[in-house]
């Protein structure tokens, strides 16, 4: 294959993702995930295939995994958020807010807590915005809850 088949493959393949989870269903996919297609959904996420979509879906089947990938790609340490390209801030928030969605604010602040998170990220303006944008609150209103609920508990 040839770059320009390549390429035009790959994004046939990535508008085939965005038609397959319109059309899906997806409380029956949750029900009928299998263990292989779990691994293949944190692949999708750690190779930027297919983030969003596939961390929602990881989140509500393997919450431990959706975990694991968070602090790997976004907030543990030695994590750069600056190496990534573009889109950090909205690819965070809608994350962060998939946890509260599915599992709720407290799972959220309890993976805020673990010892692998890098707490300068936690002072970082993207992370803070994305929080912001998750929880519904005011940046400076972020900063009180992470300093009251997060960092100083």
């Amino acid at each position: 294959m040839n770059f320009k088949e390549l390429a035009t493959h790959s994004i046939g393949l990535n508008r085939e993702f965005e038609s397959f989870w319109k059309s899906v269903d997806v409380d029956d996919f949750v029900k009928n995930i299998t263990n292989n297609e779990i691994v293949l959904l944190k692949e999708l996420i750690i190779k930027r295939i297919d983030v969003l979509n596939s961390f929602e879906i990881l989140c509500r089947v393997d919450f431990d995994g959706a975990k694991e990938i968070l602090l790997r790609r976004y907030l543990g340490k030695g994590v750069n958020l600056y190496s990534k390209f573009g889109g950090v801030t909205y690819e965070l928030s809608t994350i962060l807010d998939d946890i509260v969605e599915i599992h709720g604010l407290e799972s959220l602040k309890n993976i805020l807590k673990v010892n692998e998170i890098d707490l300068d990220k936690l002072r970082d303006e993207q992370v803070i915005l994305s929080l912001a944008n998750a929880l519904n609150l005011s940046f400076e209103e972020t900063q009180v809850w992470l300093n009251k609920e997060v960092i100083f508990t």
